[in-house]
């Protein structure tokens, strides 16, 4: 009885282990990618819509167009440069805007529209650094 509890607490162990080594297929990858970018942008929403003013493109489309980016490119741990323009000529097309409009897009979002809490955040930094200096 007892070999027969300790086949079963090993079968169990070894097959757990098995699907747990189960790669997800790169479809599911990607669609988790792309939900985590869509939650990303959402968070910005302020950004996004203050971009999209100044731009004169109607929101939505900017937030899909960042949600696309991001789920493409977070695909990668360091994107090259031809893996990046592969994505943006993706996005071009299917955005129709060119490569400038689009650039200057993701540009302006990523570095230029800096959230309160990024001031406060840089401000803080430079603080430190300050004091590291001296």
């Amino acid at each position: 009885m007892k070999r027969i509890i300790l086949i079963i607490i090993v079968a169990t162990i070894f097959s757990c282990e098995k699907s747990e080594k189960k790669e997800k297929p790169i479809e599911t990858v990607k669609k988790e990618l792309h939900d985590d970018s869509k939650v990303y942008v959402e968070f910005f929403a302020e950004k996004v819509t203050l971009l999209a003013i100044i731009k004169d493109i109607p929101a939505e489309k900017l937030k899909s167009i960042l949600i696309d980016y991001y789920g493409e490119t977070a695909m990668y741990d360091k994107i090259t440069i031809e893996e990046n323009e592969k994505v943006i000529l993706k996005l071009c097309d299917k955005y129709q805007l060119s490569k400038t409009e689009l650039a200057s897009l993701i540009y302006q979002f990523q570095y230029e529209m800096l959230t309160q809490e990024e001031v406060i955040e840089i401000e803080d930094q430079k603080r430190a650094d300050e004091k590291a200096a001296e």
